[in-house]
This record gives structure tokens, C-alpha cells and sequence, in this order.
């Protein structure tokens, strides 16, 4: 494949991107008289739409080809953006969340299945393409964080309307790319039956089972953690004009996290700092003390950075049919999801009857033990490798 054409595509997956609007989208909401719990609603229509879409999308992109659902996410996002733009009102927001979530599930799997094509195709390694998009989005996650608030005091619609020509631009990129022709599913592939295939494909991959059960559990409490971020700063007595700042520097964190994906040569030894750092941090950043709290934010964002792009890579690896890829990833993600909302769930139970740091070691406590046992079983799945 010509190096315009992977470019073209780590293009297209770095400028497909909300970076703009996450920062200021509760500020845009409030504008418009809406409470706090309208805003909560908006977000729960927004997750359960991508959740109810997410196996449809998978069958519909086997059906019709990964490249035309992959272009039809888009088309849903700027209509979700168009709403916003023109009808920002209770039944607007609710209609521009809805085609949101319908589009982050039109992109799950659908995106990554029709470039791996691409990949067999013109033989060079997706993988590669994975591990960049993880470097540079940080750094367009990093520097678009940065100008939001700025674009959003010059006009509140400014960051809708620049993200909406992202998408238009992202488009026009993927017109260009080849055209897929899709094989035609059998008559009697039912999504039934080709649910009960992939998850027997999926269980048979057991270190991706492993990995998908480990992830969600560490990401999960880490990102339930990271909404106390800034309690901890303003216990240490931060100036609150500061955590702007500090909040801008997770992109570079997470960087370095995958410079350490890159780096490791040794799963076993990773899983073991993982295993020992990450309940550390969290029975450490509760604590009255800035270095303290500051080391364990550090290491955390590291090891999300880490774990995000082990986990893209492994799953991108472990598919064997094309044909029923994006519906593989698709499982994947609703696991995922169903692991992160119970766990979620449980964190905000918890969080109702437990202070803060008799709940943060608890969670350390469990970590510590889910995460070495995770160990024992990649020390088991390397000794059969080894000896098959």
C-alpha cells in the first residue's frame, strides 16, 4: 500500500474526532437552560442507543460491507452535530445524542474491519497504524482540548461547526480509498446464528477473554476514579484555574503509555508492575500529600494509555474472519460495556455507604488480587504455548 493511503487512512480516524466539543458540551447545555439531570438523560440515551445498536451495526456491516456502515457513522454524527446546531432544545438534544450513540456503534468494528482489508489487500501491518493513531490522537486530543474553551468564548456554535467539517473532510478521505465488495452472507446466517458463531470463535480465544475481563475491570474503576480527579486537588487546596492545565497533560501520559506498550518485551513483566503499581495508586491518591496524589494520577494514566492500546492490538489480532469481523468487535464491545456498567454501578453503591477511603482500599485490595491472578493465567497460557 502507498504511503498516501496510510496516511489517508490514520487521517481519517485522527480528524473523526469530538475533542473539540467534550469540554464545553455541559457548558452548551447549561447555556440553553437545561438542568443537570436533563444532561445526565441526555448521556444515558446517548450510551443505551450505542448499546441496543451495537450487535445490529455488527450484522448489517457483514450484510452490506464495513465500508458503507463505516461511512454511514459518520453521516449520523454530522447529523447529530446538525441538531445540536439548529434545534437546541430538549427534543433536539435528545434526538442529537440518540444519533450519536447509533453512530459510535455504526464505527465500533465496522472502521477497523474494512482498513484491515485494506491491510490484507496492499500487505503491511495494521498493527503499526493501531499503535500511531494511539501517539497522535493524544497530541489532537491535547491540542484541540486546548483551544475549545478559547473557540467556545468566541462563539458557543464555533467547536459544533469546526467538528462538523471534520466528519465532511473525513468523508471526502474515504471516498477516495478503494471500494469494498462485501461477501454475501448465507441465506440461513441469521443474526442468531451468527451471534452463537462469534461468541464460540470469541471463547475459544481464551487470552482474549482474559485480557477483554481484566481490561474493562481495571479501565472501569480507573475511569469511575478519574471523575474524583479534581476533589483531590482541591483538598491539596490546587487553584482551580490550575486543573485545566493538569487535565491537558493525561494526552501526553497517555503517549508515553503506549511508548511503553511499544517498549515491553516481556507480557509477564508488565502484567507484574501493573499487578503492584495500580492498587498502589489508589490507595495512595486519597491521601493529604501532593507528590503522593500527583505519582498515582501519573501512573494511572500510564497504565490507560497502556491498557488501551494492548487491548485494540490484541483483539485486532485475534480475528480470524473478515467477514464477521466488525460483528466479533461488536460482541466485544457490548461485553465490555456490560462489565463497565455493573462495575460502575457498583462503585457509585459503594461509594453511597463506604467513605472514600475505606471504598479506594477496597478497590486497591481487589486489583491487587484480580490482576495477580490474571498473571498465574498468562504464566499458564505462555507454558501451553510453549510446550504446543
Amino acid at each position: 500500500m502507498t504511503q498516501s493511503k496510510r496516511r489517508r487512512l490514520l487521517f481519517i480516524q485522527l480528524i473523526s474526532t469530538q475533542n473539540l466539543i467534550v469540554p464545553i458540551k455541559v457548558l452548551f447545555y447549561l447555556h440553553f437552560f437545561n438542568s443537570l439531570s436533563a444532561i445526565s438523560l441526555y448521556k444515558t440515551f446517548m450510551i443505551l442507543a450505542a448499546f441496543v445498536m451495537e450487535i445490529p451495526s455488527g450484522y448489517l456491516a457483514g450484510k452490506y460491507g464495513n465500508k458503507l456502515t463505516y461511512v454511514a457513522s459518520k453521516y449520523l454524527m454530522i447529523l447529530a452535530l446538525l441538531l445540536n446546531l439548529f434545534s437546541p432544545n430538549f427534543i433536539g438534544f435528545i434526538l442529537a445524542n440518540l444519533m450519536a450513540g447509533i453512530a459510535a456503534a455504526f464505527d465500533t468494528g465496522s472502521g477497523h474491519t474494512y482498513f484491515l482489508k485494506l491491510a490484507a489487500t496492499y500487505h503491511f501491518n495494521y498493527d503499526q497504524i493501531i499503535i500511531d493513531y494511539a501517539k497522535w490522537s493524544n497530541l489532537v486530543a491535547l491540542g484541540l482540548t486546548l483551544v475549545s474553551s478559547v473557540l467556545y468564548a468566541v462563539n458557543i456554535y464555533v467547536p459544533f461547526i469546526i467538528t462538523l467539517f471534520f466528519y465532511v473532510a473525513a468523508i471526502i478521505a474515504l471516498a477516495r480509498l478503494p471500494k469494498e465488495v462485501p461477501t454475501p452472507l448465507a441465506r440461513d446466517q441469521t443474526v442468531k446464528k451468527i451471534t452463537v458463531q462469534v461468541i464460540k470463535q470469541l471463547l475459544g480465544e481464551k487470552q482474549v477473554v482474559y485480557l477483554l475481563v481484566i481490561y474493562a475491570i481495571n479501565t472501569s474503576l480507573l475511569i469511575s476514579n478519574f471523575d474524583y480527579y479534581a476533589v483531590f486537588f482541591k483538598n491539596l487546596g490546587i487553584p482551580t484555574k490550575l486543573f485545566g492545565a493538569i487535565f491537558a497533560t493525561f494526552s501526553i501520559l497517555g503517549i508515553l503509555g503506549v511508548k511503553v506498550f511499544e517498549k515491553a518485551t516481556h507480557p509477564l513483566l508488565t502484567q507484574a508492575l501493573i499487578t503492584l503499581l495500580l492498587p498502589l495508586t489508589f490507595v495512595g491518591i486519597y491521601r493529604q500529600h501532593l507528590i503522593l496524589v500527583l505519582f498515582s494520577i501519573v501512573i494511572q494514566q500510564i497504565i490507560y494509555g497502556l491498557q488501551n492500546v494492548n487491548y485494540n492490538v490484541s483483539v485486532i489480532n485475534s480475528i480470524e474472519n473478515l467477514q464477521t469481523s466488525a460483528y466479533y468487535q461488536s460482541i466485544i464491545s457490548v461485553t465490555n460495556t456490560i462489565i463497565r456498567i455493573l462495575l460502575t454501578g457498583a462503585f457509585t453503591l459503594l461509594l453511597s455507604r463506604l467513605r472514600l477511603p475505606v471504598l479506594f482500599n477496597l478497590i486497591g485490595l481487589s486489583l491487587f488480587i484480580i490482576n495477580a491472578l490474571y498473571w498465574v493465567v498468562l504464566a499458564k497460557l505462555k507454558k501451553e504455548q510453549s510446550a504446543g
